[in-house]
């Protein structure tokens, strides 16, 4: 049955109608035909009719997604069902559309059935929902133009992972598609090298723990046997659920690593086989200067040393190659004991006096600290102090002076070696601790070098482990420091 606007509601329904009448979202009550038999004034206002206009109105008047025959079916289905949500749109008076969500339950009190409909007026969460979307393709056409996997990694609280957010490029890393990850990671992890899998996951808790950078080196193994390389690097943040979110990138380094498997090999091999012969050319060079088959001429003596001079010099660059092999190979041995600090400053210089030649290079100490003692491979920190007072000397100027100095802060010493040279160039101090660095200068070029010893020097540091840093300023010279705990007495 229906009634008119200004009937009464039979009271069970009169009752209805004054609870939500006040109600903010738009609420309707629609009968089997179709005609709205309540309308309360949110709905009214948000539409641009008055309540009279409305009442007796056919819904699909408002709602362009409804005709007669249709609204017919929805009534019955929802008889059935006794509820349903979902989303259309609604006209105003003015013509505009805006969409909405629709809340409806089947109702029959005394003979009155209507559908009660409450309306959600969804315009802003559309457009979020319009933006976020427009947001993800633009990351996805970014994202396809990436070399590697782009990617959003989440770390849920029960333990639980998954991939908002991948490149098609995870198919080619690790053979799914962005939607078998989208709600659960498992797949990816299923397929990592079962040598690697405890640490990617350590590596990932480790980074969640303290929200620091994630970047990890390891190994994926398909069915058919075949292994790659992967790196990856990602940054975290806390998420409000408790979650952690993680925004990076993967790249598949297989072919890097096998070039670097090969260039170390190679390096290995040509080494090993140059240091013997060089080995004999030095001691053959030594005994002929030594006058072992006699007195020599002032003119062959020269040219003697000279060849000696370069012999040797190509022994350093081959024992550099070999150090770095070992040392990224994993190979190197330290044998970390507590030794007195001076005395090994002490004997690096004199070793290194030998160093200075023509060039009349001072080597100074300065130090009040006599009793200080470090953990250290003695033979190591030698070849620290060697490769840093050996670069100082090569840069100084001609009777200049290296000062080597001892200094303590805290529970730890700093050892520093200075030159008086030109400095090193701005733009190449961030790769001055790297393999095979040089400064693209002529003068650096005539000072000759394999570019290994800063990088051997930092290993070793490193692995003793110390901290080693250095400051510079042009054309007023280089001080090159490392640091080390320290102990006042043997223990």
């Amino acid at each position: 049955m229906d009634f008119e606007p200004r009937h009464r509601f039979p009271n069970e329904l009169e009752m209805m109608r004054q609870s939500v009448d006040r109600a903010a979202d738009s609420i309707f009550w629609v009968n089997r035909e179709g005609s709205i038999i309540y309308v309360n004034d949110a709905a009214c206002t948000e539409r641009g009719y008055t309540k009279a206009e409305m009442l007796g109105m056919k819904i699909f008047d408002l709602d362009p997604d409804y005709q007669a025959g249709i609204w017919e079916i929805h009534f019955e289905d929802l008889k059935r069902r006794g509820t349903v949500t979902l989303e259309t749109r609604h006209k105003m008076k003015s013509g505009r559309e805006y969409p909405v969500e629709v809340s409806a339950n089947y109702i029959k009190i005394d003979s009155v059935e209507f559908n009660f409909c409450f309306l959600r007026n969804i315009t802003t969460r559309k457009k979020a929902e319009l933006e976020a979307k427009e947001a993800f393709n633009r990351l996805e056409k970014i994202a396809s133009r990436v070399p590697g996997l782009v990617y959003q990694y989440r770390l849920r609280p029960d333990g639980s992972s998954c991939f908002p957010f991948a490149s098609e490029a995870i198919f080619e890393i690790y053979q799914v598609t962005p939607e078998e990850v989208r709600e659960d990671a498992s797949k990816v992890f299923s397929i990592l090298h079962p040598e690697d899998l405890d640490g990617v996951a350590a590596s990932i808790q480790k980074s969640a723990q303290e929200l620091s950078l994630w970047q990890h080196q390891y190994r994926v193994r398909y069915e058919d046997g075949t292994v790659k390389w992967l790196f990856g690097n990602a940054k975290p943040e806390l998420d409000q659920d408790g979650s952690t979110l993680w925004h990076g990138f993967i790249t598949d380094i297989t072919e890097r690593i096998h070039i670097e498997q090969m260039k170390s090999e190679f390096i290995s091999t040509v080494s090993h086989e140059l240091r013997t012969p060089l080995t004999s050319i030095a001691g053959s060079l030594g005994l002929v200067m030594g006058g072992v088959l006699g007195k020599i001429a002032a003119p062959v003596a020269q040219i003697i040393e000279l060849a000696q001079r370069n012999t040797m010099r190509l022994t350093y660059i081959i024992n550099d190659l070999l150090d770095m092999e070992k040392l990224e190979a994993g190979k190197m041995h330290f044998d970390i004991q507590r030794h007195q600090l001076m005395p090994l400053i002490e004997q690096s210089v004199e070793i290194n006096r030998s160093y200075v030649g023509a060039r009349n290079v001072n080597l100074a100490i300065s130090s009040d600290i006599a009793d200080l003692y470090v953990d250290v491979d003695s033979q190591r920190l030698l070849q620290v102090m060697s490769n840093l007072l050996s670069n100082a000397i090569k840069f100084s100027p001609d009777n200049g002076t290296v000062d080597v100095s001892i200094t303590t802060f805290g529970d730890s010493v700093r050892v520093s070696v200075t030159d008086a040279g030109q400095g090193i160039p701005a733009e190449f101090q961030n790769r001055i601790f790297q393999k095979f660095s040089q400064a693209d200068s002529s003068d650096t070029r005539k000072k000759g070098g394999s570019g290994l010893g800063l990088a051997i020097t930092k290993e070793l540091v490193e692995r003793m482990n110390g901290t080693i840093g250095f400051s510079s300023s042009v054309d007023q010279g280089t001080s090159f420091y490392f640091d080390f705990l320290t102990g006042s007495q043997i223990i």
